[in-house]
C-alpha cells in the first residue's frame, strides 16, 4: 500500500496556522501540501510523511531539480511558526512556538521524501473536522496555483469563506503574513503588478474558479489595505462541481425550505434550516443532513434551536462561528456525525 495515501484529496488546516506569519515557496507548499496528504483526520496520531518525489517534481529530473527540491526540504524545516494556541490557556499573548516538521529527509535513491510532523503541530492538523475552526482545500486545486505565494495566499482567503465571506487587511499585516516583512514592495504598484495580480488571475481562471473581488482600502491618496470580497462555499465552478463529495465543493441543492402548513413542527424545522442557510451560510450538503437530522422531531428542533443560540452569544469572541456551530452538531447529533464520518471515508 502506497504509504502517501493517494486516495486523500482534500487536505486540512486548522485557521489559527493558516493564519500566522509563513512564507513559503512554490515547491516548498508543494512538499507541505503532499505531507498533508498523509493525514486521515479520523486518525489519533499524526502518520511519517514519505512522498515520492514525482509527485513533486511532476517527472523533472536532473541537479537542478534535485537541487530545488532540496532547500524546499530545508525550508520546510526551518520555518519556524509562532502560534496561537488552540488547547489550554487562550488569554491575550498566549502563543506556541513549533516547527510543522521535526525532521525530513531526500533520499534520491529510493526516490522518496520521509519525515515526521513535530508533535506540537498536532492540533492544528489533526482531528480538525471534531474540533471545528478549520478549512480544507481541494489538492488539486492547489497543486494547480503556480505563482509565488499562491497556495499560501490561496489558504489563507478560504479561511474567511464561511461567515462574513470578506477579509480586510492592512497592507503591511498581509505582506507580513505572506513574506514576513511588512516592508516588501513599499510601492503598492509593485505589489500589484508582481503579487496581487497574477495570483488573483489565476485564482480566477476555468482551472480554479475561486472568484475573489478585490478592492484597495486607501487613507488619504494612500493604499494602506485591500478588502478581499470572497465566494460562498457553495458558489462553484464546473471542475469543483465535478469532484464530489467535499464540504466545501458539494453540488448546490435548492435548499430553501417551504414551511407546512399541516405541521407545526415542520414550519419551525423550515425556519431555523434557512436560519442556517443565510446567517450562519451553512452549504446545502448540510442543511440537507440537519434537515433529515431533525425531521419533525420537537425535541431534536428544541436541541438544534439551543445549540445555535449558545454558539450565537459568544459570535464575537470566534474566530469562525459556523464551524463552531457544525462542530457542536457533530456532538449533539449522532446522525449528523455518522453522515460526517462516512464523507470522510470516502
Amino acid at each position: 500500500m502506497n504509504p502517501t495515501k493517494t486516495e486523500n484529496t482534500i487536505v486540512f488546516q486548522h485557521n489559527h496556522l493558516i493564519r500566522t506569519q509563513m512564507k513559503m515557496g512554490q515547491t516548498e507548499a508543494r512538499v507541505f501540501v503532499e505531507a498533508l496528504r498523509c493525514i486521515h483526520q479520523s486518525n489519533d496520531e499524526l502518520p511519517p510523511i514519505r512522498i515520492h518525489i514525482d509527485a513533486i517534481l511532476h517527472g523533472e529530473r536532473g541537479g537542478s531539480a534535485y537541487a530545488n527540491l532540496k532547500q524546499a526540504c530545508r525550508d520546510l524545516f526551518d520555518k519556524e511558526l509562532n502560534l496561537e494556541p488552540v488547547e489550554g490557556s487562550n488569554k491575550k499573548g498566549s502563543f506556541i512556538l513549533t516547527r510543522i516538521v521535526s525532521d525530513i529527509s531526500l533520499d534520491t535513491g529510493t526516490g522518496y521524501v520521509t519525515g515526521n510532523f513535530a508533535p506540537l503541530i498536532k492540533p492544528y492538523l489533526l482531528q480538525l473536522t471534531k474540533a471545528g475552526n478549520f478549512t480544507s482545500a481541494d489538492i488539486e486545486t492547489l497543486l494547480t496555483l503556480k505563482t509565488p505565494n499562491a497556495q499560501r495566499f490561496y489558504w489563507l482567503l478560504k479561511s474567511y469563506q464561511y461567515g462574513k465571506h470578506e477579509y480586510a487587511p492592512t497592507l503591511e499585516s498581509l505582506k507580513y503574513i505572506l513574506f514576513n516583512d511588512e516592508f516588501i514592495y513599499p510601492v503598492f504598484a509593485d505589489f500589484k503588478r508582481y503579487v496581487l495580480e497574477p495570483i488573483m488571475k489565476e485564482f480566477t481562471s476555468k482551472e480554479v474558479g475561486f472568484m475573489v473581488a478585490w478592492n484597495p482600502i486607501k487613507t488619504g491618496r494612500k493604499v494602506t489595505g485591500i478588502h478581499f470580497e470572497i465566494p460562498r462555499a457553495d458558489i462553484l465552478v464546473p471542475r469543483q462541481l465535478s469532484l464530489g463529495l467535499n464540504p466545501e465543493i458539494k453540488p448546490p441543492i435548492d435548499m430553501v425550505v417551504s414551511a407546512s402548513k399541516d405541521s407545526p413542527s415542520m414550519d419551525k424545522a423550515a425556519t431555523i434550516l434557512n436560519s442556517l442557510r443565510k446567517k450562519w451560510s451553512f452549504a446545502s450538503w448540510q442543511l440537507m443532513i440537519m434537515k433529515d437530522a431533525i425531521g419533525a422531531d420537537d425535541v431534536k428542533y428544541t436541541k438544534l434551536r439551543d445549540t445555535m443560540s449558545a454558539v450565537n452569544a459568544d459570535w464575537d469572541k470566534l474566530d469562525n462561528p459556523p464551524a463552531v456551530l457544525w462542530a457542536r452538531l457533530k456532538k449533539e447529533f449522532t446522525q449528523v456525525k455518522k453522515a460526517c464520518d462516512a464523507y470522510e471515508k470516502a
